[in-house]
């Protein structure tokens, strides 16, 4: 089980992508992007109100998305070339790292 704490950074990643799927969608008209992001993110907030509720599943959850969403963004930047799949790719892999790292701490103890 995680720290409370560690639902933090989780929680402000979540809002994070549904404001960022939102302009996605108000710059481009991507609703895609709307979809996505406010989907992604409303995952990635339930995963941390379950981490600050101390179940395992939000950890799980904000791992599995987070893997998700970097492979997504890694994928659409390769295809693209374009900047802000990158930004968001690394966005993304600094948070499952936090999340690993998290994760691998708590179980060591």
């Amino acid at each position: 089980m995680l720290k409370k704490y560690c639902g933090w950074p989780v929680l402000v990643f979540g809002v994070l992508l549904i404001v960022l799927g939102t302009l996605g969608y108000q710059k481009t008209g991507s609703a895609i992007s709307l979809y996505v992001g406010c989907g992604m993110g409303a995952g990635v907030l339930l995963s941390a109100l379950g981490i600050f509720r101390g179940k395992n599943w939000g950890a799980n959850l904000a791992l599995f998305l987070s893997l998700l969403l970097t492979a997504t963004f890694a994928f659409r930047y390769t295809a693209t070339g374009k900047i802000f799949p990158a930004m968001m790719s690394v966005l993304s892999g600094i948070m499952l790292m936090y999340l690993l790292g998290s994760v691998a701490k708590n179980q060591s103890k």
